[in-house]
């Protein structure tokens, strides 16, 4: 069947709106569930696009009919049916962090369940189309991709532009026009343009409320919940959005400074709370100038360092409010330099609130920079006298190990390493952690810090390490020297007058000293009941606390009834479990129902694993760049948008060379699977360099970079499946929608594991698997040939 141009821009606008909708969701689950949760939208939309293939190949009949007039219908629906899934979506509250009660175990499923239907919608047009056109794959796969790619363009802008509710609408939107163009020169298509006329009218007249529409509602752990539920509730003043984050400011707030000691009798000045996505707590405190009024600061052990040194250069990573800005301000630094990642708390603090914090940043003192921290301190040639990295997150949220699944690369070896390269000599690197069990992450700290300097020829860290610690809140403090007589006696002394606990100091003998030594760190390391080894820029988990070797003692307790899986492990099994579930329910079982096994059992057997390697192989490689990149492009939502970008429209790209290339398919997969294994064995040797040489360029430039270094991996990855799809369309067309349900249920499974494998292996370990499945996928195409 000849393709029109229309068929082309329509599934253009279509895998737009997916795309649109699968980035919209990973920042509505970051609100409403928690950051981690994001990837739950990528397991989600393969498991629609996977379905929607089997669907098709289960009920061929059903949709042998006028080809166009069907994908708009398809196109109208996915549109219809997005809305009313969202619309349910947010008034649905499942509990994720605990699976316990029938009830619960409904709504998760119910949850899963409506937040598919779009995306298998969506998938119908997608996988009629690529069947129905099966002879202009090439093409019709570089218009997918090619939409998908721009999608992640799109869903940037609106979201800085209108939040996240409204990315939703602009999917519906794309999913209308969709329909349009499809009906387009259509007799009966052209009695549907006043419908669908009226239909975009309604959704650009929701689109102004489409907040109090779809609300996001907070889980109870987060920082925005709890105040805002308090008797005397805080209201929100100013909520924006950006590609990464939502930002609210609200007062009034109960005065707030962590870890204040008991022994502060005065008071507290008025704040305004900030939280990022309804957590990560930081505050604007009232500041009129006087600096006897906010003399509280001087009594939180955050301060101490600030008061051990007195009249230096500081760094302070993550600003934040600005209440350790002005900590060094009261204690009479000279030059203090506030890096701060989010542009919209910058704005808060510079101008929207600048009168109530009494322009504490126009300070000729002060330098308010827009970073992220380890990209700063790259390109920064400064040294300083103290950096800071104050608490930027919840103890709620950590104590209940919401961000156990989180990357985090300011505390990775590398970033320890940045950060003693920029201290003078005698300076302080100070850093502020919550604490709930067993100090857990001041040890991961230690251990950390002590396998990093070890590398710079440092064998213990036992004379330039104090750590103290008040209620939740520990700060541990390293000094690149040793600690001098006169300074232990001041933190003593410090420690002693606010009844802070002192749980090290040089000289001291305990557990505290065991893993600041390198001769005896490694013991403690491997006796703890908890992780607390040394994250890395490649398995940068520094929140995880559950050890992955000993999963098969956690299951096995569990199986016995002795204790419950950890609540980190058990979120994934619940999500892998689901995936799985829905997988056989929506894909293996139609496709094993109406699978004729006289159609060449075997050579169909081979084709089904090429597909399911794909599956897994694509995804595994996409969701491990992103998170690899996240560190180069300063922010998740950036490396989400760029890598995704990047690779699928070089991938798009590779589909098309992949039908204009005149040579035979087997010396076309050859060339894919070659060059692919070699650029990601260059990638793996040479791209931690390119990183570390180039972090301190600015984002344009690093994001052009980002996208010269995936565009080759993209460009062959998106080879392989066209010229799987004309190979098997030269068996039957038939099958073509049933090879397309093969690599969506790959695809599920693939986003979820990809987390679980990275947490115990690293993010390289799962690139290379990645790697071994394209080249088995080769193989068993190889085979196929051969029967």
């Amino acid at each position: 069947m000849e393709a029109r141009k229309n068929l082309y821009i329509g599934v253009f606008f279509i895998a737009m709106a997916i795309l649109v909708l699968e980035i919209g969701l990973t920042r509505i689950f970051s609100i409403t569930l928690w950051y981690h949760f994001g990837f739950l939208s990528i397991s989600v939309a393969m498991l629609g696009l996977g379905a929607s293939g089997a669907f098709i190949f289960a009920f061929q009949e059903f949709f042998r009919r006028e080809i166009y007039m069907l994908l708009s219908r398809l196109s109208l629906l996915f549109s219809i049916a997005n809305l009313t899934g969202f619309f349910l979506l947010v008034r649905i509250h499942p509990e994720f962090t605990s699976s316990a009660g029938p009830l619960n175990i409904l709504k998760i499923a119910l949850f899963y369940l409506i937040l598919c239907i779009p995306f298998f919608i969506g998938g119908l047009v997608l996988s009629c189309a690529i069947w129905k056109f099966s002879a202009n794959v090439h093409k019709v796969y570089f218009w997918d991709l090619a939409g998908t790619g721009f999608g992640c363009i799109l869903s940037a802008l609106v979201l800085s532009l209108m939040g996240a509710q409204a990315v939703v609408i602009i999917s519906s939107i794309l999913g209308l026009l969709a329909s349009m163009l499809l009906a387009y020169r259509s007799g009966e298509g052209m009695r549907l343009f006043p419908v669908l006329s009226l239909i975009l009218g309604s959704f650009l007249i929701i689109m102004p409320v489409s907040e109090k529409l779809f609300p996001l509602e907070l889980p109870e752990g987060k920082a925005l919940y709890h105040y805002t539920h308090l008797d005397n509730p805080a209201k929100v003043n100013f909520t924006g959005w950006n590609s990464f984050s939502r930002v609210d400011a609200f007062s009034p707030v109960p005065p707030t400074a962590w870890g204040l000691s008991p022994a502060f009798k005065g008071n507290i000045p008025p704040q305004i709370g900030i939280t990022i996505d309804g957590d990560g707590f930081t505050s604007i405190v009232n500041f009129d100038g006087a600096l006897d009024k906010i003399s509280f600061l001087d009594f939180t052990p955050s301060s101490l360092v600030h008061q051990l040194k007195k009249g230096p250069d500081s760094l302070i990573i993550g600003s934040g409010g600005g209440i350790d800005v002005l900590t060094a301000l009261k204690n009479r630094e000279e030059k203090i330099t506030a890096v701060e990642i989010n542009p919209i708390i910058c704005y808060l603090d510079k101008e929207k609130y600048a009168a109530f914090a009494g322009r504490l940043f126009e300070n000729p003192k002060i330098r308010l920079v827009t970073a992220e921290g380890r990209n700063y301190i790259k390109k920064t040639g400064d040294s300083f006298d103290i950096i800071q990295l104050p608490l930027v997150d919840s103890w709620a949220a950590t104590y209940s190990g919401a961000y156990s699944l989180t990357e985090n690369y300011l505390y990775t070896g590398e970033a320890i390493l940045d950060y003693w390269r920029h201290l003078k000599e005698n300076g302080i690197l100070s850093i502020s952690r919550w604490e709930y069990v067993n100090s857990l992450q001041i040890s991961r700290i230690c251990v950390t810090a002590l396998e990093a300097l070890e590398k710079t020829g440092i064998k213990n860290l036992k004379d330039c390490t104090a750590i103290i610690k008040s209620g939740n809140l520990v700060n541990i403090m390293l000094k690149k020297g040793k600690f001098t007589a006169s300074e232990k006696a001041f933190i003593e002394k410090f420690a002693r007058e606010r009844q802070f606990q002192m749980l090290y100091l040089p000289g001291m003998n305990n557990y505290y000293s065991s893993l600041l030594d390198t001769q005896t760190y490694r013991i403690a390391v491997a006796e703890s009941p908890l992780d607390i080894s040394a994250p890395t820029d490649d398995r940068p988990f520094f929140y995880l606390d559950k050890r992955f070797d000993l999963l098969p003692v956690y299951i096995s307790n569990w199986m016995q009834g002795l204790a419950p899986i950890p609540p980190v492990f058990a979120i994934l099994f619940v999500i892998i479990i689901s995936a799985f579930i829905f997988s056989i329910i929506f894909i293996v079982l139609p496709l094993k129902v109406k699978l004729p096994g006289e159609r060449g059992g075997g050579r169909m057997f081979l084709w089904g694993l090429y597909f399911c390697f794909l599956g897994f192989g694509y995804m595994i490689l996409e969701v491990s760049f992103m998170e690899k990149f996240i560190l180069y492009l300063a922010k998740p939502g950036y490396s989400l948008s760029i890598v995704l970008f990047s690779l699928i429209t070089s991938s798009a790209m590779g589909s098309f060379l992949s039908g204009a290339i005149k040579k035979p398919l087997k010396s076309r997969l050859t060339f894919a699977v070659l060059i692919l294994a070699f650029y990601i064995i260059f990638l793996k040797f040479f791209l931690p360099a390119i990183f570390s040489q180039t972090l301190y360029l600015p984002l344009a430039v690093r994001a052009l970079i980002s996208a010269v270094l995936l565009f080759p991996a993209g460009l062959v990855m998106g080879m392989f499946f066209p010229l799987g799809i004309e190979a098997l369309q030269k068996e039957s067309d038939f099958l073509v929608p049933w090879a397309w349900g093969v690599n969506g249920c790959a695809s599920v499974v693939g986003s979820v594991i990809t987390i679980f494998v990275a947490i115990g292996m690293g993010f390289w370990f799962t690139i290379i698997s990645a790697l071994l499945l394209y080249i088995t996928a080769y193989f068993t195409a190889l085979l196929s040939f051969r029967n």
